[in-house]
């Protein structure tokens, strides 16, 4: 029996969760071309890298309220998959914000990557790294809006 497309993007979101406490590089996503195209950036890479030292940062931080490293590890992937805002950041076009609604969680999560040029990086390849990832506050959310920093993904043609 065949699958849906959603039973097919929940199996790939569990299949490339991040896990806490790893000591390896972790693949936990791919950015969609139509997400390269709204930033307007031109690479080869896809596959989006999370290195140790970002899982525990992101544990760290201390601003989190309890359980909200647990919400971003959770819904990291889904938010690199299917992002519902994305935008450049003005002071440094290799990075790029996407930000996704978590409907069950009523929160906003944001997933920061760099993109890293073939000549830059030490694989000789481009790539993309997660540099960070943390929920966004309403305010944030609307200042960003306001300032056209963020593009909505029209998801709708996938559907």
């Amino acid at each position: 029996m065949p699958r849906s497309r959603r039973d097919a993007e929940r199996a790939a979101e569990a299949a490339l969760r991040p896990v806490a406490g790893v000591e390896e590089l972790q693949v936990v996503g791919a950015v969609h071309d139509r997400v390269l195209g709204l930033l307007g950036i031109a690479t080869v890479a896809r596959s989006v890298w999370l290195h140790p030292d970002v899982v525990h940062h992101i544990e760290q931080q201390r601003e989190f309220g309890a359980g909200d490293a647990e919400f971003v590890l959770s819904y990291m992937t889904r938010t690199i998959l299917r992002p519902q805002l994305v935008g450049r950041e003005s002071r440094d076009p290799r990075r790029a914000n996407l930000v996704h609604l978590v409907g069950a969680e009523s929160r906003h999560l944001c997933v920061a990557l760099k993109f890293v040029a073939a000549m830059e990086a030490r694989s000789g390849q481009d790539e993309i790294w997660v540099s960070t990832a943390f929920p966004m506050g309403h305010a944030s959310l609307t200042r960003l809006k306001k300032r056209s920093t963020l593009i909505e993904v029209d998801w709708e043609a996938d559907d």
